[in-house]
């Protein structure tokens, strides 16, 4: 999956082949050639839920007693599969040049973002606050916590490493006593609640778990998803936000050890919502999906940035009000601009300017390029 002609980036595939001509083939068949279509297609489908759940925040749709159990429904699905699929493909072999190179990329794509946070929370704090670039703006903590997720899997002696069960039991416990920091919300509580998903994804590329998901009758899934749905229905949907808002067990909805126990049947709840949808998703077969699927990293940090500049003219014009309509009109401009943004090369200056300047200068002949994953 990982070359010096593709860069390979799951779920955030964002450095498409830069050899001027790679012979006769068309781009998307190179582009699609070394992937896998069906993961692709999915990440796809899990970016547009993704972006979908955040329209319905802006829009204030998802705590709307009609429809916020849809948005508790997708939250089981889209971030836990997302951060599966990251650990899936990490490699240890990789080299200790390319990995970086890797990490420093997602650094700075994570800056390009975050820096103009920093300069609208000058007014808020009356002077440059360096700090506000350790504290992710909104849904931007997912580009640290990959950074930290990667390192931890390469560094990490293989003595631990290999040692599987008893690592992820570690992952999970770690996982359950986040609950008990008294903040909410702060990156370092998603780090360690992800973090199983994440080596899961990872201990799972050694096998063929993927391909047996798609083997499952899809009505086993589908029933297990329709379960999910109705209990979810049914329960509180404060509860969930236990584990995917990853706030602290010191809150308003549930006592503290209640909320211990909610955070653990959350944990086995995403195992097999995630393993559900995962099985349905990847019989999806379709190129325009999976070429989509490549730009995941432009779907996710573009929508994330474009709707948290718009969001108070629109607000103040009324046109994001917690109706479905404002919801699905929001959601349907960024697919169709961010659909048509990605089939151009400059899109690559929007998420690195610095490396893709830099190996436009010095790699543009060359058969080698910077790669990351």
């Amino acid at each position: 999956m990982i070359d010096d002609y593709i860069l390979h980036f799951t779920p955030f595939s964002f450095y498409q082949p830069h050899i001027t001509e790679l012979m006769e083939m068309s781009k998307t068949q190179q582009k699609v050639k070394k992937r896998d279509r069906n993961i692709d297609a999915m990440k796809f489908l899990l970016i547009s839920m993704v972006t979908l759940d955040h329209c319905q925040v802006v829009t204030g749709l998802n705590i709307t007693p009609d429809y916020e159990h849809i948005y508790q429904f997708f939250q089981a699905i889209n971030m836990p599969i997302f951060v599966f699929i990251s650990g899936y493909f990490m490699r240890r072999n990789a080299s200790r040049m390319k990995f970086y190179k890797g990490i420093v990329m997602l650094i700075e794509t994570y800056l390009v973002f975050q820096i103009p946070y920093l300069i609208i929370s000058i007014p808020y704090y009356h002077k440059v606050n360096p700090l506000v670039l350790l504290q992710p703006g909104w849904a931007m903590w997912y580009l640290p916590s990959l950074v930290i997720w990667r390192i931890a899997a390469y560094e990490l002696p293989e003595r631990i490493i290999s040692k599987k069960w008893p690592f992820l039991v570690f992952l999970f416990m770690l996982s359950l006593l986040g609950g008990f920091m008294t903040y909410n919300g702060h990156v370092f509580q998603r780090i360690i609640t992800y973090a199983p998903m994440f080596f899961i994804g990872f201990y799972c590329s050694k096998t063929t778990v993927l391909n047996k998901l798609k083997k499952i009758n899809p009505i086993i899934p589908t029933l297990l998803l329709f379960a999910y749905g109705t209990i979810l229905f049914l329960a509180n949907p404060h509860t969930s936000a236990l584990f995917y808002q990853n706030i602290t067990y010191f809150n308003e909805y549930l006592p503290v050890m209640e909320s211990f126990v909610v955070r653990i049947v959350w944990h086995v709840i995403t195992l097999v919502v995630g393993a559900s949808a995962a099985s349905l998703m990847l019989r999806i077969k379709s190129d325009m999906m999976a070429q989509l699927g490549m730009h995941t990293l432009l779907f996710y940090v573009g929508h994330i940035g474009l709707l948290a500049l718009t969001r108070p003219y629109l607000k103040s014009h009324g046109l994001l009000q917690n109706y479905p309509i404002h919801t699905m009109a929001t959601f349907c401009m960024i697919i169709v601009f961010f659909t048509l943004l990605s089939q151009f090369k400059w899109h690559k200056y929007i998420l690195n300017p610095v490396t893709t300047l830099l190996n436009k200068l010095f790699f543009f002949d060359k058969q080698v390029r910077l790669t990351v994953f």
